[in-house]
C-alpha cells in the first residue's frame, strides 16, 4: 500500500495493583482485571513468563500463531509501554490494552487481550504491528489515550451488549457488504486511528484528501469495494461502562480489481500491493457514544491471504 492513501484496511496486502480485596473467585472487577494486564506486560518485557499467573494450560497466540509463552514477543521485547488503553469486561473476566512497547530499541504497536479465571489467566492473545510499508505506523502519535475513550456512558444511556454488538456488525458490514457508510450510525466527529495514524478525520493539514475526510464521507466515496470479505469476527470485551467494544477480524482483499470507482464518478486505481491476494489481521477498539461510532483504534497487521485467528469463533 502506498502511504499517501488513506484507509490502510482498504490499501494492503500499553501499574495497578493487584489485591485480594479486588478479586473474588468467580469475578475480577475493572481495577483487577488491569492489574493482570499490567503484570503481564511487565512479565513479558522481562522475559518472565512464569511471572505473568498463566494457568498451566493457558492458552497463547501472537498475531494468530500458537506459541509457548516465552517465544515471540516475549524474547524480543525491550521496555514496556508508557502508552497504556484499557478496556475491561468484568462480566466476561476479559481486558485488552492497547499500547505501544520497544522491541530491540524499535518501537512497536500492540493489542493485548487476557482472560482471567480464578486468579489465572487462561487466554493471552497479542496483536503486535511492526514498522512495515504496507500500512501506516506513525506509534510516535500515541503519547495518551484520548479522552473520549474513559468517558463514562450514564447507567440510563448504556447499550445493551447485544445492541453494542449489532452496532458493530453493521459498521464491518459496511466496509464488507455495503461499500457505504449510509447505514452505520456514525457521530460527525468521528475518527480512525490505525498504528497511530489517523486514516480518517485526519488533523493534520498535510494529510491527503481522503484522510481527511470524515469516517461517514470516507466510507462514502465507495474505496471499500476493493475488499473482499470481513471475516471471522470476534467481539471479546464490552465496557459497557465506558461504551467500548474491542473486537478482531480479518479484512480479505482477492486482489482481482485493478480500479474502483467512487461515489463522485472517478476513478480510482488500485495500488500494486492490492492486486494480489491478500488480508490484514486487524484488533480495533471502539467507542460508541450516543449510539454512534465515535472513535476507532485499531492495530493493523499484513498477513497472508486468507489466515486464520487461531481462535475461531471464540470469544
Amino acid at each position: 500500500m502506498a502511504r499517501l492513501l488513506a484507509p490502510a484496511m482498504a490499501f494492503v496486502c500499553i501499574g495497578v495493583g493487584f489485591s485480594d480485596a479486588a478479586f473474588s473467585q468467580s469475578e475480577c472487577n475493572r481495577e483487577c482485571l488491569i492489574g493482570f494486564a499490567d503484570r503481564f506486560t511487565k512479565a513479558l518485557v522481562e522475559h518472565e513468563p512464569g511471572r505473568a499467573q498463566l494457568a498451566k494450560n493457558a492458552k497463547y497466540t501472537e498475531n494468530g500463531q500458537s506459541l509457548k509463552p516465552g517465544d515471540g514477543l516475549w524474547a524480543t521485547a525491550g521496555e514496556d509501554s508508557q502508552y497504556r488503553l484499557y478496556a475491561t469486561d468484568p462480566a466476561a473476566g476479559q481486558v485488552v490494552l492497547l499500547g505501544v512497547f520497544k522491541e530491540s530499541g524499535t518501537p512497536v504497536v500492540a493489542a493485548i487481550r487476557l482472560k482471567v479465571d480464578v486468579r489465572q489467566v487462561t487466554q493471552a492473545e497479542v496483536i503486535v504491528a511492526r514498522n512495515d510499508p504496507a500500512v501506516p505506523f506513525r506509534p510516535e502519535l500515541l503519547t495518551a489515550p484520548r479522552s473520549v475513550f474513559n468517558e463514562f456512558v450514564d447507567p440510563g444511556e448504556r447499550q445493551p451488549r447485544e445492541n453494542l454488538l449489532g452496532l458493530l456488525n453493521t459498521y464491518f458490514d459496511g466496509f464488507d457488504e455495503n461499500d457505504t457508510g449510509k447505514r452505520i450510525p456514525f457521530d460527525k466527529e468521528c475518527q480512525r486511528i490505525e498504528n497511530g495514524a489517523e486514516v480518517s478525520g485526519a488533523t493534520d493539514p498535510g494529510a491527503d484528501p481522503i484522510r481527511r475526510l470524515g469516517c461517514l464521507e470516507q466510507l462514502n466515496t465507495g474505496w471499500s469495494k476493493m475488499v473482499t470479505s470481513v471475516r471471522e469476527r470476534r467481539f471479546l470485551v464490552v465496557d459497557d461502562e465506558r461504551g467500548l467494544v474491542f473486537a478482531v477480524e480479518f479484512f480479505d482483499y482477492a486482489g482481482v480489481l485493478k480500479t474502483v470507482k467512487l461515489s463522485d464518478g472517478t476513478t480510482l486505481a488500485v495500488p500494486a500491493g492490492m492486486q494480489k491476494p491478500c488480508s490484514l489481521m486487524v484488533a480495533n477498539l471502539i467507542k460508541i457514544k450516543a449510539g454512534k461510532v465515535r472513535l476507532v483504534e485499531a492495530v493493523v497487521v499484513p498477513v497472508p491471504y486468507g489466515m486464520k485467528s487461531g481462535w475461531g469463533r471464540q470469544q
